[in-house]
């Protein structure tokens, strides 16, 4: 898998952010608070979902990356390829209106998150496999 843009209408700090990943290694570095976790955040959400905890607690990241002023924009869009196939996916994380959207945009057929066809395109990969290989957080090395 290849992310190819990422969209981001309000997630936590960042809004209206697109970002368009050159070819190769890309890394995302800056000062403290300029956002860096909330675009691993916000990639992991993209690919994984985030839920609304019942009881807020330490590790509750849908509340963390909740906007404050408009969590009904809680929302953002990723466009990526798999075996050379784009493919656009778009997440409301907004728990009153949660939604998910994936189409394969070379003949725009219609996939199903809630189907699993984002996890066969991720080659059945879990969220924990992901973040224990893909996406390791500075304070955990």
């Amino acid at each position: 898998m290849k992310i190819t843009e990422i969209q981001i209408k309000n997630f936590g700090k960042l809004h209206n952010i697109n970002v368009r990943p050159l070819p190769g290694l890309n890394v995302i570095y800056g000062e403290n608070e300029t956002g860096k976790s909330t675009m691993q955040q916000f990639i992991t959400g993209m690919l994984f979902g985030m839920e609304k905890q019942e009881k807020t607690g330490k590790n509750d990241s849908y509340q963390q990356y909740e906007p404050w002023n408009s969590s009904s924009f809680y929302a953002g869009a990723m466009k990526f390829t798999v075996g050379g196939k784009p493919f656009f996916l778009e997440r409301n994380f907004y728990h009153k209106e949660k939604s998910s959207s994936l189409v394969n945009e070379m003949d725009g057929e219609k996939l199903s998150v809630e189907q699993g066809d984002l996890e066969m395109l991720l080659g059945g990969m879990k969220k924990t496999t992901y973040e224990n290989t893909y996406c390791i957080r500075q304070a955990e090395i």
